[in-house]
């Protein structure tokens, strides 16, 4: 059988095993490679489209993530899962966002990304185990800005006599309209940290659809200027957090530099590392061990330091000495049966 086609049928045999108040089909996707999983609520026979992917050279693709009466952490959860237990690695692209429908038939998103970048100082899909060097990298300098307050982080980017002062000065004067734009019902206070501010811009999001979208789906249109409104304040402020940490990196900074990695953030991948799943026994990886006959050991931490042989493994106990154990003493650890996997390129 076709590696792809097998990867599909099990991928949605897992989906209807894990949810069986739902009926999940695939179909072919509009690119070349891509297929589609559309999920099916059985007590309402309501269907739309959950994932679009594809699987090549065992990895898996995703494309598209939409909370279709399952919520998007379960389904990322559910796919993280099955990837684990065959061994497949994943990538995404982030493109993210919260969308907004008017009545007049505009539309309009928030890149949700950049949102919480700006709230936590990760994306939705790192709090789920995907990694993204580039914030990794710069994961000081985003948690001291998101945790400052706009007259600090105003103060920090206008160094005297710096060459870069002209533009940072541009950035702030362009950020600080912004914040006295927003209506009074919608103040935004600029002495808390901005992580602050960005969850109570999610907030008033949050409310205008609660009494809005509720009815029909739409939001009223008198309210596009403040969603508007809220979708520049968080690129400008996204803005200032890459001339933040820039500036810190000691980086040429200008308006292309910042676009340049405003780009980078928008369309790096997000990988899980599945190799500690497929190497439970990995050189230099901390386990406890159990069901030893000399019960002191049990429940030890240690450090793996050798390779299976035959069934067993040489530990490094906190005392530094060594012990060969059976892997099946290893918690967590059991001898994993060799499959042949048909699904591998």
């Amino acid at each position: 059988m076709d590696p792809n086609v097998l990867f599909q049928y099990s991928l949605i045999t897992f989906f209807n095993t894990k949810y069986p108040d739902y009926i999940f089909i695939k179909q072919p996707g509009s690119r070349e490679g891509e297929f589609e999983i559309v999920s099916t609520k059985n007590s309402t026979n309501k269907s739309c489209t959950t994932l679009k992917m594809n699987f090549q050279n065992n990895e898996l693709s995703i494309h598209l993530l939409s909370i279709c009466h399952i919520s998007g952490t379960d389904i990322m959860q559910t796919i993280i899962e099955f990837c684990k237990i065959q061994h497949i690695n994943m990538k995404l692209i982030d493109i993210s966002s919260i969308d907004f429908n008017f009545t007049d038939g505009s539309r309009n998103y928030i890149d949700l990304k950049k949102i919480k970048i700006l709230q936590t100082g990760t994306s939705w899909y790192g709090t789920l185990g995907f990694k993204n060097d580039f914030l990794t990298d710069h994961q000081y300098s985003i948690h001291h800005f998101i945790h400052s307050n706009l007259t600090k982080i105003y103060a920090e980017l206008l160094p005297g006599g710096n060459d870069d002062a002209k533009y940072l000065q541009q950035l702030k004067n362009e950020h600080s309209a912004f914040i006295h734009a927003f209506p009074e019902e919608f103040s935004i206070n600029m002495d808390e940290p901005i992580c602050d501010m960005f969850i109570r811009i999610q907030q008033i999001l949050k409310s205008l659809c609660n009494s809005e979208c509720k009815k029909n789906g739409l939001l009223n249109d008198k309210y596009i200027d403040i969603v508007q409104l809220c979708t520049d304040y968080v690129e400008k402020t996204c803005q200032l957090l890459i001339a933040s940490f820039l500036l810190y990196s000691k980086m040429q900074l200008n308006k292309r530099a910042v676009t340049a990695i405003d780009n980078k953030l928008t369309t790096l991948d997000f990988k899980i590392d599945m190799s500690e799943h497929m190497n439970p026994y990995k050189i230099g990886k901390k386990v406890n061990l159990t069901n030893l006959a000399d019960s002191k050991f049990n429940g030890i931490p240690v450090t793996i330091v050798s390779n299976v042989n035959q069934g067993r493994i040489k530990v490094k106990l906190p005392d530094s000495s060594l012990r060969s154990v059976k892997v099946n003493n290893i918690k967590g650890g059991k001898t994993r049966k060799r499959v042949k996997k048909t699904w591998r390129n």
